[in-house]
């Protein structure tokens, strides 16, 4: 899915512009939750997800959801953390990417989730991992209303965001001295709410 490239550094619609704010998480007052909202909105601006959800793991490894685009998004990751089965949960503790081309075809795999994310409207899934080396620290989730939108730009793009915004979680983490993820993840965002 081609997107026109705008030189407008305060612009949403200019990829440029949002690395450049996800740098910003480089800085260790920058708020986690201002990434996290930035990385799953520009998730389903530059890819055809129509929604993305993130969840990070708190220092002793326990999965929370930090920030979603919707309520839809939230509540099936929130439902995948507690049925403990899908792709973003696969995706964190592997350290790679899980694509799931058609959500009905993985009820076998994930006999719980995959139905549950199809009766609210989901067909596809793409996780990405939020790893450093070998330290896992959550995944983005990006969801998709139809099978076979996803291109292999798109997925790059997923990736790269997901590694631009790993680099910047680890530095916030490093600055608050905690081993694994930033803060307290208590406070749930859904983007643009």
């Amino acid at each position: 899915m081609p997107f026109e490239v705008i030189r407008d550094p305060h612009s949403p619609n200019d990829l440029t512009a949002v690395f450049r704010r996800l740098a910003d998480a480089l800085d260790p007052d920058y708020d986690v939750i201002d990434t996290v909202d930035l990385l799953v909105e520009a998730a389903t601006h530059f890819t055809p997800a129509v929604d993305a959800g993130i969840v990070l793991a708190d220092a002793g490894g326990q999965l929370h959801v930090l920030g979603s685009t919707s309520e839809r998004a939230s509540d099936v990751e929130e439902a995948e953390l507690g049925i403990e089965q899908g792709p973003c949960l696969d995706s964190f503790r592997s350290g790679r990417v899980v694509e799931t081309p058609d959500l009905r075809a993985s009820a076998d795999r994930w006999p719980e989730f995959a139905p549950l994310a199809v009766r609210r409207g989901l067909r596809a899934g793409y996780a990405v991992p939020l790893s450093l080396r070998d330290r896992h620290l959550g995944a983005l989730n990006l969801f998709f209303d139809r099978v076979g939108v996803l291109t292999d730009q798109d997925a790059a793009v997923a990736q790269a965001l997901g590694e631009f915004a790993t680099i910047g979680l680890c530095s916030i983490a490093r600055s608050a001295r905690t081993p694994t993820a930033p803060r307290s993840f208590s406070t749930r965002s859904t983007a643009g709410s």
